[in-house]
C-alpha cells in the first residue's frame, strides 16, 4: 500500500515539472511571437529562408510568426554619419594635387531597397557611399582649378557632388543630408601661390566693399544735403512769414500811435532816430539849427526859425 502512494505521489510532482515546462515553453513561444518596434526603427520581417515578407515603418506591437519561421531585423531610421579615414587624393583641371577628406550625413528612406542591397549591415553602405562620392568628386574636381577650389565659399562644388550621387542613392533606398569636406589640403609646392591667389582675392573683395562704401556714403551725403537745404528753405520762408507778419503788426500799430496823437509819434520817431545815430558813432557833423535837432530845442519839435 505504501509503494502505491509513493509511486503516485511520484507521479504527481512528474506531472507538475512536465505542467511547469509547457507553460513556459508555451509563454516563451508566445512571446516570440510579439514584435515591439520603436519609433527610430524599421522592422523587417523575413522568413526563415531569407526572403523578405513585410517591412514595418510604423511604432507599436505587432504579431509574427515565431522563430524559425519569422525572423526580424532593423533599421535604423535616424540619419548616419560617415568620414573617411583617410583623405583622398584628387586632380584638379589644372592638374594640381589636392587631398580632401569627405563626410556624408544620409539616412535610409526606403528600407525595402536598402534591404536588398545591404540585409541590415551599415558598414556596406557607408563604404559604397564613400566610394561614390569619391567618383563623383574626382569627376567634379577636374572641371574646376585650384583658385576655383579655393575660392568655393558657396560649396557649389559640393552640392554638385551631392545632386550626382543622389540620383544613383535613389536607387539604394538612401537620402544624402549633407555632404561636404572635413579636410582639404595642398602639396607644399602649392600653398605660397595659393595663399597669395587668396590675399589677391581679399584684396579684390576688399576694394569692391570700399568702392561700394563710398558711393554708398555719397549718396547719404547727398540725401542729408538735400534734406539740410529744404528745411533752410522752409526755415527761411517761415522767418520771413513771421517777420513780415511782425512788420505788418509794427506798421499797424505806429499808424494808430500817429493816428492818435501825431506829435508824440513825431517826438518817439526822433528819439530813435537819436538812438540809432548815437549809438553807430560819438562825433557827427550837422548843423545844430537843423531840423534833426528840433526836438532837443523844443518838446513841441518847433524848428529853430519859429521860435
Amino acid at each position: 500500500m505504501m509503494d502505491v502512494n509513493a509511486v503516485k505521489g511520484q507521479k504527481f510532482k512528474m506531472n507538475r515539472i512536465a505542467l511547469l515546462i509547457a507553460f513556459f515553453f508555451a509563454l516563451t513561444l508566445g512571446a516570440s511571437t510579439l514584435l515591439v518596434v520603436d519609433q527610430r526603427q524599421y522592422a523587417v520581417v523575413v522568413s526563415g529562408l531569407g526572403s523578405l515578407k513585410r517591412v514595418i515603418s510604423a511604432p507599436g506591437l505587432y504579431w509574427k510568426l515565431p522563430l524559425p519561421f519569422d525572423r526580424v531585423m532593423l533599421l535604423d531610421k535616424r540619419t548616419q554619419t560617415v568620414t573617411a579615414q583617410n583623405p583622398e587624393h584628387y586632380l584638379t583641371a589644372d592638374k594640381k594635387q589636392v587631398l580632401v577628406r569627405l563626410y556624408i550625413k544620409w539616412r535610409i528612406t526606403d528600407p525595402d531597397k536598402y534591404f536588398s542591397h545591404f540585409r541590415h549591415e551599415l558598414a556596406p553602405a557607408q563604404s559604397q557611399l564613400l566610394q561614390l562620392a569619391h567618383t563623383a568628386l574626382n569627376v567634379e574636381l577636374g572641371q574646376h582649378s585650384v583658385a576655383e577650389l579655393v575660392a568655393n565659399n558657396d560649396n557649389r562644388i559640393m552640392h554638385a557632388v551631392q545632386t550626382q550621387i543622389t540620383r544613383e542613392t535613389s536607387m539604394l533606398g538612401i537620402e544624402i543630408a549633407d555632404i561636404s569636406m572635413t579636410h582639404l589640403d595642398f602639396p607644399a609646392e602649392l600653398n605660397d601661390a595659393i595663399y597669395k591667389q587668396m590675399g589677391v582675392e581679399r584684396t579684390e573683395v576688399a576694394h569692391q566693399l570700399r568702392s561700394a562704401g563710398m558711393v554708398e556714403a555719397a549718396e547719404e551725403r547727398s540725401y542729408a544735403d538735400r534734406q539740410r537745404e529744404m528745411i533752410l528753405a522752409q526755415g527761411y520762408k517761415r522767418a520771413q512769414m513771421v517777420k513780415g507778419n511782425g512788420d505788418a503788426q509794427a506798421i499797424a500799430i505806429y499808424a494808430s500811435a500817429f493816428g492818435r496823437d501825431p506829435q508824440f509819434y513825431r517826438f518817439y520817431k526822433s528819439l530813435d532816430a537819436y538812438r540809432q545815430t548815437f549809438r553807430e558813432r560819438d562825433v557827427i557833423v550837422v548843423d545844430p539849427t537843423s531840423d534833426f535837432f528840433r526836438f532837443m530845442h523844443s518838446s513841441a519839435g518847433m524848428p529853430s526859425s519859429k521860435r
